[in-house]
């Protein structure tokens, strides 16, 4: 109950701060004012100011305030309904290299660096990482369950692990009386890791990098190391194929480096006989 509690508060905190940037742009202005136009520059505004996650947010708790004044006769459009999220125009393709995953984890502050690594080692979501209870990990056979409840395609998930995520499992400390994987010395599971992260984002010189970039990073090594577009679905939970295909161009790119490396292998056979056979061809003799 107090972590439910708890919960709910954070949700409520975070609303008011929304509402209250949304305001401090909007508040002077009658509803009737308030164009699609002026949301748009609201938003361009905002984006100066912070990241895109947190405009999208502000903007989603933007359209349900002008759907209640709707709901309420107060107006009779949405002006912020034609404008659209950021995550819907701006497709993130970021992932960290092999150089950059070790400068981040050197940063990270100890009770995360664990978490991080096995978030890098599944690709799981930020929430399936945080929720984890060791009822859901099978170490004998390498597996971890994901309820249908808690993964965001609303079906159950049988995963496999690397044998380095089992090795990490297994090294964990488990609390008595706690049934999560990640836990504090209460037992309590995570649920602010922001201002960590973000700490050895920064530290490490990194840029354009959320929780996030760590599942896309999962996704584009396995492409990058030849893991077909299928396995990579399943392997993240994908429930459409459509969403794997953003990783299509380094399986091209991967193809591509491939059949040059095939197409080197043929240079000698196609140049060596040539030089050969002018170095061993008979000379003509004159009687």
């Amino acid at each position: 109950m107090r972590e439910d509690y708890e919960i709910f508060k954070s949700y409520e905190v975070n609303k008011r701060h929304y509402i209250n940037q949304v305001t401090r742009f909007f508040g002077p202005r009658r509803l009737v004012d308030i164009s699609p136009w002026l949301v748009e520059r609201w938003k361009a505004e905002r984006s100066k100011e912070t990241g895109f996650t947190e405009v999208d947010r502000e903007l989603a708790c933007l359209k349900h305030m002008f759907t209640k004044a709707m709901e309420w006769g107060l107006m009779k459009g949405n002006p912020a309904k034609p404008v659209k999220l950021f995550r819907k125009t701006r497709q993130r393709n970021r992932f960290l290299s092999h150089e950059e995953i070790a400068r981040f984890l050197a940063h990270l502050p100890a009770h995360q660096r664990a978490m991080m690594e096995f978030a890098l080692l599944t690709g799981l979501r930020k929430a399936n990482v945080l929720n984890l209870k060791w009822s859901q990990i099978d170490l004998a056979h390498a597996s971890l369950h994901i309820p249908a409840e808690e993964a965001k395609g609303g079906r159950d998930l049988r995963l496999p692990l690397a044998a380095e995520a089992v090795q990490l499992l297994a090294g964990l400390p488990r609390h008595p009386e706690s049934e999560y994987v990640f836990c504090k010395e209460d037992g309590r599971p995570y649920r602010d890791i922001y201002s960590g992260f973000r700490l050895a984002v920064k530290k490490a010189g990194l840029l354009d990098v959320t929780i996030h970039t760590l599942r896309h990073t999962v996704g584009s090594h396995l492409v990058m190391n030849g893991v077909d577009l299928a396995t990579v679905k399943d392997l993240l939970g994908h429930r459409d194929i459509r969403t794997t295909l953003r990783y299509a161009h380094l399986a091209q790119d991967h193809k591509r480096k491939a059949i040059g490396k095939y197409g080197s292998l043929f240079t000698n056979i196609f140049t060596k006989p040539a030089a050969e056979e002018k170095g061993s061809r008979p000379m003509a003799v004159t009687p």
